[in-house]
């Protein structure tokens, strides 16, 4: 992994970096998801889930945008049982200034295609090209947005705000 972010700029960077390192831990559909395979089950039915996960290696655990912001910010798993994902990645984007309507759209589930794309190069590039283009449309603001880290991992707030 890279260094600690130093901005949102570098976290949604690093967002993107895991994301195509590790393409099978990615799941927009789902946050944090302790067993994306019982998802894929779930969702895309037994006989497409069983081809999917043959085709990809798993660590266990998958995440969307918003997940995989705050495991790069804890610097390991994290799981929707700890604590809020969704809620922490959106208040450290909104306290950068980024409208909640444009946060909404970044942690959207259909923003990567539908789950049964899920791990296939098309689903991981439209992750991927949805945070670069979030990016894009508020640079200033994500690169203003110094990440301040407190004593405990994930304590972690946003000076430099363009409100």
């Amino acid at each position: 992994m890279s260094e600690r972010p130093s901005n949102l700029w570098d976290l949604c960077d690093q967002v993107c970096e895991s994301i195509s390192a590790r393409p099978q831990n990615y799941m927009q559909q789902r946050w944090a998801s302790k067993d994306p395979v019982a998802t894929l089950r779930a969702e895309c039915g037994v006989e497409l889930a069983t081809h999917l996960i043959a085709n990809h290696e798993m660590c266990g655990t998958a995440y969307c945008r918003a997940g995989w912001m705050l495991s790069i910010l804890y610097d390991g798993p994290v799981s929707d049982g700890d604590y809020s994902i969704s809620a922490q990645a959106y208040r450290l984007l909104g306290e950068a200034g980024v409208p909640p309507e444009d946060i909404e759209d970044l942690f959207k589930g259909s923003q990567a295609g539908p789950i049964s794309t899920w791990g296939t190069p098309g689903y991981v590039q439209k992750g991927i090209d949805g945070m670069r283009a979030f990016m894009a449309k508020h640079e200033k603001k994500l690169k203003k947005a110094q990440l301040i880290y407190g004593e405990k991992p994930g304590d972690v707030k946003v000076k430099g705000s363009t409100r």
